[in-house]
């Protein structure tokens, strides 16, 4: 099966190329095409890519949006989807890059299990110099679901534990008529938009899930975005209206609510985020006789404010960061 690897590429004329040498390296390990969608860049960054392009004819395609635009990484990731050939796609950012083997194990899966939509496997972090110090204390050193998840507790993981990230999940084609695409958003997060919708409708299974399969960057331009940041709140808040429309399972749209009340709240996602979840889903009820009211978002920013305000979330706040 012909693996699409989607790279999108803005302003990275010091790191692309590393980023696609890697992938070039697994040639042996599966069929490849390398869909580069250059940005709109300001530095030369298409140059590069089209360097590339003419090392790799073979391999890599480079595509640009009309007039050259700066539509940002999930417009563009989505042009790449639709412009690639590929039963199998994956994706990778162009600050990062594969480690060997990568492909050793998530395209055999999905060849041998046919009613998988998808397999996800770690990422590793790697920081720059760059990279701040509460940068280092807020991120993971591993992106990985704990091992031995059944498809059907993938969402739960994903929502309030530990997940994937771009580089470590290969997925059928279907599975974007399945999820839908990349919300084609300014915001932080658009990704975890996706693989939330693709966690709840698709079956995805772990691959080799002993090591990580590619390196994640850290450095000054990709900087930690804290749950309470007003982007992530809009992210869960568009999740939860879809999860209402699109989700006839109770039990997940139930989950994907109490994921948006630690967003309002700022409690972290584990221990006692769940528990006020559970709490607040009592009281969520009388959204269902006042919609109007309580289905605004102005009332969950009115919410948020008066919690900042509440002498246990300080505390807890103070806790947290300790």
């Amino acid at each position: 099966m012909l693996v699409s690897v989607i790279i999108p590429a803005h302003n990275c004329e010091g790191r692309i190329e590393e980023a696609v040498e890697s992938v070039v390296h697994e040639r042996d390990a599966a069929r490849l095409e390398i869909v580069i969608v250059e940005d709109g860049s300001t530095d030369s960054t298409l140059e590069v890519c089209e360097r590339l392009q003419k090392k790799h004819p073979d391999l890599v395609k480079v595509l640009r949006h009309p007039k050259g635009a700066n539509k940002g990484a999930g417009a563009s990731r989505n042009f790449g989807i639709e412009m690639s050939r590929g039963e199998l796609v994956c994706f990778l950012d162009a600050d990062d890059y594969w480690l060997p083997g990568r492909l050793d194990v998530a395209p055999k899966i999905l060849a041998e299990k046919p009613e998988v939509d998808g397999v996800y496997e770690p990422v590793e972090v790697v920081f720059e110099e760059t990279a701040s110090e509460a940068d280092r204390r807020a991120t993971l050193e591993l992106f990985s679901v704990r091992p031995g998840r059944k498809p059907e507790e993938v969402l739960e993981e994903v929502l309030f534990g530990k997940a994937w990230h771009m580089g470590g999940i290969l997925l059928r084609r279907r599975a974007f008529d399945l999820a839908g695409v990349f919300p084609e958003i300014r915001e932080t997060g658009e990704d975890t938009h996706l693989w939330i919708r693709l966690a709840a409708v698709c079956r995805l299974v772990e691959g080799e899930i002993g090591k990580p399969v590619a390196a994640y960057r850290r450095h000054g331009s990709n900087t930690w975005v804290p749950e309470t940041h007003p982007d992530q709140f809009h992210i869960y808040w568009d999740l939860c209206r879809w999860a209402e429309e699109n989700l006839e399972d109770r039990a997940k749209r139930r989950a994907v609510r109490e994921r948006l009340i630690c967003s309002v709240s700022g409690f972290p996602v584990h221990g006692v985020a769940r528990e006020t979840a559970r709490r607040v889903r009592r009281a969520a009820g009388i959204a269902r006789a006042f919609p109007r009211v309580l289905g605004h978002w102005s009332f969950y920013k009115c919410l948020r404010r008066i919690l900042c305000l509440h002498p246990l979330w300080q505390k807890l706040k103070h806790r947290r960061h300790r």
